[in-house]
């Protein structure tokens, strides 16, 4: 049998419907990809991902045609499971073009 455990670490975006938590892996284990050490950078660069997955190519676009709309991600931000305690975030300019 597998090994259950919890993450250190998750992400939460804000959309235009409201906050959302998905998963932040540090280490790249197996069929896992790896987002980096907990840094405003590297939030910033998986907000910036994420906003170009919910676009017309990308691969989480069937969920922005599923609500009706292009999901814009706003703000990103990483809190330590254990604690609650928020290590990194990242703000989306007020435009941006995606």
């Amino acid at each position: 049998m597998g090994q259950i455990s919890t993450p250190t670490y998750r992400a939460e975006y804000q959309d235009q419907s409201g906050w959302h938590a998905i998963d932040w892996n540090v280490h790249t284990g197996l069929n896992a990809t790896s987002h980096g050490k907990p840094t405003d950078r590297n939030a910033e660069l998986r907000r910036h991902k994420l906003n170009e997955s919910f676009t017309h190519r990308g691969c989480n676009h069937h969920i922005s045609e599923l609500v009706g709309y292009l999901i814009y991600v706003r703000q990103l931000r990483i809190i330590h499971q254990a604690s609650g305690k928020q290590v990194a975030t990242t703000h989306g300019p007020a435009f941006e073009i995606v």
